[in-house]
């Protein structure tokens, strides 16, 4: 699968995290964190139990299931707050995909992605 955006990470916005070339009506989780290098004292990444090349590439902060369409699309809208503090604030997403096809684990991940909070 691969990662995109539509929209930018501003305040007080909602852009959308993308996928394509996923599994056609399956299920994707949006795995989004606020680090790429650790998670529960865990290096990052981190391969994927029963896999050989699937790295857990962003912190598992929050995780958003999806539906892929019959064309093997998801897409996660994510809003920023509208508070200044934010400006600056990175945050990492990555798409997991349900293929049973693939690994012994069934899953298939994206590229990982950053997203940085602008005014």
């Amino acid at each position: 699968p691969q990662i995109s955006h539509t929209g930018l990470p501003e305040l007080g916005t909602t852009y959308h995290v993308e996928m394509s070339y996923g599994l056609e009506s399956s299920i994707a989780v949006l795995v989004s964190g606020l680090s790429n290098t650790t998670h529960n004292g865990t290096s990052l990444p981190t391969l994927l139990p029963g896999t050989s090349n699937c790295d857990l590439l962003v912190a598992a902060d929050a995780l958003d299931a999806v539906m892929t369409t019959p064309n093997g699309t998801a897409n996660a809208p994510i809003t920023v707050p509208n508070t200044s503090s934010m400006i600056g604030l990175q945050a990492y997403h990555q798409w997991a995909v349900w293929d049973p096809t693939v690994n012994a684990l069934g899953i298939v991940v994206s590229r990982g992605a950053t997203a940085t909070v602008g005014n």
